[in-house]
């Protein structure tokens, strides 16, 4: 959106809202920024005249990431986690997420850092977290033996060490997967 264009307004649950025809872009205080323009009429992600692939895709969403979230992450790096296709409606999805000290930050929202939903090389909805992490002060989590206990208790399963995010702290934790 351009800023000299946008029309910004506040709503009820205290997002600040800017407004450019027919996209939309919520800032919202725990650093959640949505966005969602009209069908094929958002912001150019590929060049015009680009045959849009699935590497493309990628990459452009990446260049992205490394462009926004990517510059406030702090510890953390955004790793490219997913990409689907849609073929009723010619859409790619690209998701990536927060990684600190080589763990995975899983968003208690079940959300991503990035979800971004991309066609004919144009956004037309995304999802933005931003956070800021560091790797200080962390508790550690119950120890593996512990942990595979808790595994067995629930039935099997894998335990995965994962950072887990609630938009207020983070805490290092063990997920069964």
């Amino acid at each position: 959106l351009n800023s000299f264009l946008a029309t910004p307004y506040s709503e009820l649950d205290r997002p600040i809202v800017y407004e450019e025809g027919d996209s939309t872009l919520r800032v919202y205080p725990d650093g959640t920024l949505p966005f969602r323009s009209a069908e094929n009429g958002g912001p150019a992600l590929i060049e015009s005249g680009t045959v849009v692939t699935p590497a493309g895709v990628v990459d452009a969403a990446y260049d992205f990431v490394q462009h926004s979230i990517g510059l406030y992450s702090g510890a953390a790096d955004v790793a490219f986690t997913g990409i689907s296709y849609n073929t009723a409606d010619d859409t790619y999805l690209v998701q990536c997420d927060y990684v600190v000290d080589g763990l995975p930050v899983v968003m208690e929202s079940g959300g991503h850092a990035l979800s971004m939903w991309i066609t004919n090389g144009h956004v037309l909805r995304a999802s933005l977290v931003f956070r800021e992490y560091s790797s200080n002060g962390w508790e550690p989590p119950l120890p593996e033996l512990q942990a595979a206990a808790a595994v067995q208790a629930e039935g099997g399963g894998e335990p995965i060490l994962i950072y887990e995010d609630n938009s207020e702290t983070v805490s290092v934790c063990w997920v069964i997967g």
